[in-house]
């Protein structure tokens, strides 16, 4: 159980650094909270992607 859990947090961290890295990227301009949100499921899914597909490519 805690290992989902530690994904569960590792998931969430990386769809905040992925949110925070489009936000603030040079000539971002101004976004709203709509767009955060939007960002912040993409980087969700990202995630998921990764965690889901990490033990295919583990030796």
């Amino acid at each position: 159980m805690l290992h989902l859990a530690i994904k569960a947090i590792f998931a969430v961290l990386i769809a905040f650094l992925f949110t925070l890295f489009v936000a603030k990227r040079p000539g971002a301009g101004q976004i709203t909270r709509r767009k955060l949100i939007a960002l912040f499921v993409v980087g969700l899914i990202i995630s998921g992607v990764m965690l889901a597909s990490d033990n295919l490519y583990a030796t």
